[in-house]
């Protein structure tokens, strides 16, 4: 019986370390996305981010950054891949959010052919521009 109830509590721990370890590699990755986004490796970035959200992580920056990388994307696909993203961002929206969600936003409408909506983010991002 003692050897029954070592032997469950092990692969509890085990259990419980590899949760800990796929916790903390989601942490190092978005780590790395974020500083790949801030050198304008978009590309790598967006790869990364795509993982995390497949991952299930969901916050407003995660998204923001998602969409903006896709957007920066070469491949048409990838592009219209962001406007999901930048659109719940905009929706949940803070303050720590970027000006600049607009603009991503705008560019997302023009290249799913939605230019009405792309002409209101792009006004709103040439307003904020001339606010500031």
């Amino acid at each position: 019986m003692k050897k029954y109830c070592y032997s469950i509590t092990f692969i509890f721990l085990v259990l419980l370390s590899s949760f800990s370890v796929e916790a903390q590699d989601a942490k190092a990755q978005r780590y790395r996305a974020d500083r790949l986004f801030e050198i304008k490796n978009s590309a790598a970035a967006s790869e990364i981010y795509e993982a995390l959200i497949d991952g299930g992580e969901r916050d407003v920056d995660l998204l923001y950054k998602a969409g903006a990388s896709l957007v920066e994307s070469r491949e048409i696909q990838k592009q219209l891949k962001a406007l999901p993203y930048l659109e719940f961002a905009y929706q949940n929206k803070d303050e720590k959010l970027p000006r600049e969600i607009d603009l991503y936003l705008g560019i997302a409408y023009h290249k799913s052919a939605q230019l009405n909506k792309a002409l209101e983010h792009f006004n709103a991002y040439k307003k904020q521009l001339g606010a500031s």
